[in-house]
């Protein structure tokens, strides 16, 4: 059994939130993980402190970093291995720290597709030190939430932007299509989870466009925090805006739904299940909802049952890649700086 140390940033994605969610969680015989979460100051002293006591006790094989700021955090602890995960959102964020811890420690970085790890190989980071690791959706029971909640009918055409509102996502261009589509039919809303950096931008954004009620934000409209995979199946259609890697795992999360998805151009498309899915000519909001409504009224993509849940829980990537990390351990640390 692989004993593993998994501490995460306080303001975590969505992707990054999951993977910590499911691995603490995980009742895999394979592996014994202990979650720690930081606070939003990050890696103070005390923290570090109590990390490194925590490490003594119960004598962790390998450490998972999820964040720069844990990536701070843990470099003191013990002399284990380093498993670290970037921002979904900014992969490259905490490149420059990640470069010095590696002068140190051996740290493998886990990419969450191969889009992000060509973008981190492009950016100097050593091949032999990232590794493509993947979560599956893993949807039990999303909490009950009903369109009439949100201000929704059963007449409502719901258009999804995916995921967080973070820069990459590019939930403007979902909203460009979305209001487009408004004047093709009234009846057609444009969803939008609501958190994310670029969160008040984008209400701001929806605002100046000047035609109210097309754009509804699913936390405001419920007045509560709401899971990604409640809000997902509320959706007819959801628009992967993103032409940079980030929010697959959400995008992903809509296909285990059963819900088809319009995707601008990227590479981080091209890693999405082909099955109900359409990909647009280009990143640009005419052509978008050109795709929209040609995919929508020629009957193309359509709303599909759920997939059933797969009853084993597969983090096999995840513990392959800390046994590898652990019985891989040189005796001299690989550095990232070459």
């Amino acid at each position: 059994m692989t004993r593993v140390l998994l501490v995460t940033d306080a303001n975590a994605d969505y992707e990054n939130r999951s993977i910590a969610a499911r691995i603490t969680g995980a009742t895999d015989p394979r592996i014994a993980c202990s979650g720690h979460t930081l606070p939003p100051a990050g890696a103070m002293p005390h923290v570090m402190h109590r990390l490194m006591r925590r490490e003594r006790q119960e004598e962790f094989d390998v450490i998972h970093a999820i964040g720069p700021a844990s990536l701070t955090a843990v470099l003191p602890v013990g002399c284990q291995p380093i498993v670290y995960s970037p921002p979904g959102d900014q992969p490259l964020r905490g490149l420059s720290r990640l470069r010095w811890v590696s002068l140190a420690r051996r740290v493998i970085v886990a990419a969450g597709s191969e889009a992000v790890r060509r973008e981190l190989l492009a950016a100097g980071v050593p091949a032999d030190c990232t590794r493509v690791v993947t979560l599956a959706p893993r949807i039990s029971s999303p909490q009950p939430l009903s369109r009439a909640q949100l201000g929704l009918s059963d007449q409502h055409k719901v258009l999804l932007a995916v995921g967080e509102s973070h820069r990459r996502s590019n939930h403007r261009l979902a909203a460009w299509a979305g209001v487009i589509m408004w004047f093709f039919d009234p009846n057609y809303r444009t969803l939008i989870w609501g958190r994310g950096p670029m969160g008040d931008i984008i209400r701001r954004f929806v605002a100046d466009l000047r035609r109210p009620g097309f754009c509804i934000f699913a936390e405001d409209a419920a007045g509560h925090a709401l899971d990604w995979p409640a809000v997902a199946a509320l959706a007819d259609l959801a628009i992967f805006a993103a032409t940079k890697p980030t929010g697959l795992y959400a995008a992903r999360v809509c296909q285990q739904l059963g819900v088809p998805v319009i995707a601008a151009p990227s590479p981080g498309a091209l890693e999405l299940e082909a099955s109900n899915l359409a990909i647009s000519d280009s990143p640009r909001a005419r052509v978008l909802a050109q795709t929209i409504y040609h995919a929508t009224v020629n009957g193309a993509l359509r709303r599909q049952p759920p997939r059933p849940v797969d009853p084993d829980d597969d983090l096999s990537p995840w513990v392959r890649l800390y046994e590898d990390a652990v019985v891989g351990r040189p005796e001299q640390p690989a550095s990232l700086t070459g």
